[in-house]
């Protein structure tokens, strides 16, 4: 940062294309320090910038505790699958946590021909287990209403940090969110209220989210199972 010379500090999102295999263990809130090739995005980008990176990051600090905690704990799923076949032995831990990065190829294909691809894709399947997991243990120690809420939310924010903050897990960690608002103050929550929060709060903050298509298959896929489902069931 050089004042003197008209440089300003800015705080916007850029797009970054590296390649390399010292991209890949980097966690979320690591600095870096990089040569690239500075450039305009596309019309229309949630992005201010394209930065096209030639050669290896250099790390500057360490990330936070608990991104580095979740790190670890992705690793170790990792590890404990080592020993099934490859396609479990990927398929796995994107089922738990999102993490596809050992996924092959082919199975990935496999699924998008199939249409199983959202199953790679963490969602509100999978807070679901979280919240019911959380509320259940810690209602079986015997705390009180408001203390499970607050057990579970810290829960929920726990596995979106794991999971990494996608649109659908942005979705359903606010739809949890405003399920244990209502579980603390004593009160029943609406599916449909719940999921009209998320939305008109989600895109208050990122607009962008309209244009993400992950968001709004995340949205519909949950409004059809809250208003389709309980008729047809």
């Amino acid at each position: 940062r050089l004042d003197d010379l008209g440089w300003r500090s800015v705080n916007v999102p850029v797009l970054v294309l590296a390649r390399g295999a010292a991209w890949q263990d980097l966690l979320p809130g690591q600095r870096v320090r990089v040569d690239a090739h500075l450039g305009p995005p596309r019309p229309g980008d949630d992005v201010a910038a394209v930065l096209d990176v030639s050669g290896d990051p250099v790390l500057l600090g360490r990330p936070a505790w608990w991104q580095r905690g979740a790190g670890r704990a992705r690793a170790a799923l990792r590890q404990s699958c080592t020993s099934l076949p490859p396609d479990a032995r990927g398929l796995l831990p994107s089922l738990v946590d999102g993490d596809t990065t050992q996924v092959p190829g082919d199975l990935h294909s496999d699924m998008q021909v199939a249409g199983l691809s959202h199953l790679e894709a963490v969602s509100g399947e999978n807070l679901s287990v979280v919240l019911a997991v959380s509320l259940s243990a810690a209602k079986a120690i015997g705390l009180r209403r408001r203390s499970r809420a607050a057990g579970a939310a810290l829960a929920v924010a726990g596995f979106v940090v794991l999971a990494r903050p996608s649109p659908s897990v942005q979705r359903a960690a606010v739809m949890s969110g405003v399920a244990l608002l209502a579980v603390f103050a004593g009160r029943r929550s609406s599916g449909r209220q719940a999921l009209a929060v998320a939305v008109v709060a989600l895109l208050a903050l990122d607009p962008f989210l309209a244009r993400s298509v992950g968001f709004v298959l995340s949205v519909l896929a949950t409004a059809g199972i809250i208003v389709l489902a309980p008729r047809w069931r």
